[in-house]
């Protein structure tokens, strides 16, 4: 700020100081064009150096050109006056040039310096763009690869799953064959009293222990409970025609309520096979047959 105070200040000390000695100039060369063309400068005549031979000279002179004595002074005033007023106004025309010239100069000086830094800034934000696009662009190939890896390893889980659910079955069926084998062990010899034959479940898939039969009854008998204990006991379908018959006239009560349908299609079926020695199981509680296990079956 005080450097461009400075540069002003002597910007304007040098024209002042131009015009002064332009104008001093101006007035000099004035001057000087009136003393040697006025027609009344005092020369002596050839021949004579007296001072009445002089005055006589001008005297003679005033008469020829028809001069009176005080048109000297009044012609010199004039000329000082137009050389004062002149010169004036020449010298203020030259600043106010100046002035304006500078002021034009500055004031494209500042528009320069203005449109400079709108070109800055314009070409900063279309850079901080490029960068911001960039970014964006590295962090969706990210999310790009993110992603990808997540899939994988839902397909992973997936495989796992189907895995774990077999090794359920396996140990699954490990169980009910070492159930079996225990109550062959326990049992070694089986009889119709170890047997009981029931009708159709109730509503919540429970059997009443009353309903339990020691001989199968045709046209009644659907279910066969091999007993392990006297509160525990596996189940399945009896193979007889006329079991198979009922059940399948009313599939979703005698046969979904306590069984899962493993293999085949139960239109047209002749027969209805425990799936793999997969047996259900029971509890006797409250005069009640419980089903804790459903029986896996398969159409034949």
């Amino acid at each position: 700020m005080i450097t461009k105070i400075f540069k002003s200040v002597l910007t304007i000390f040098v024209c002042f100081f131009i015009v002064q000695t332009v104008s001093a100039q101006i007035n000099d060369t004035i001057k000087k064009t009136s003393i040697t063309t006025h027609p009344s400068v005092k020369r002596p005549l050839k021949g004579s150096g007296s001072a009445d031979t002089t005055l006589l000279a001008d005297t003679n002179l005033q008469l020829e050109t028809g001069e009176k004595p005080g048109d000297k002074k009044v012609e010199e005033k004039g000329h000082n006056y137009y050389a004062k007023y002149g010169i004036s106004f020449i010298s203020g025309s030259i600043l106010v040039f100046l002035l304006w010239f500078l002021r034009s100069r500055k004031k494209n000086k500042e528009i320069s310096n203005v449109k400079k830094t709108e070109f800055r800034t314009y070409t900063n934000k279309q850079f901080d763009i490029q960068q911001l696009h960039n970014t964006i662009s590295e962090k969706n190939f990210k999310i790009r690869e993110m992603q990808a890896t997540i899939d994988k390893l839902q397909e992973i889980i997936k495989r796992s799953e189907i895995t774990i659910s077999e090794l359920d079955n396996t140990i699954e069926e490990s169980k009910v064959k070492q159930t079996a084998e225990v109550a062959v062990d326990t049992e070694p010899v089986q009889n119709s009293s170890n047997y009981l034959y029931f009708p159709s479940p109730l509503s919540d898939g429970s059997f009443r222990k009353i309903d339990g039969k020691q001989q199968f009854l045709e046209g009644a008998s659907i279910y066969r409970f091999n007993l392990i204990s006297d509160t525990e006991a596996s189940f399945e379908f009896c193979d007889e025609s006329s079991s198979v018959s009922m059940a399948l006239n009313n599939r979703s009560d005698l046969i979904l309520s306590v069984a899962e349908e493993m293999e085949g299609a139960s239109a047209g079926a002749k027969k209805i096979l425990t799936y793999k020695g997969i047996v259900g199981q029971a509890l006797l509680e409250d005069n009640k047959w419980i089903v804790i296990r459903k029986v896996q079956i398969k159409y034949g």
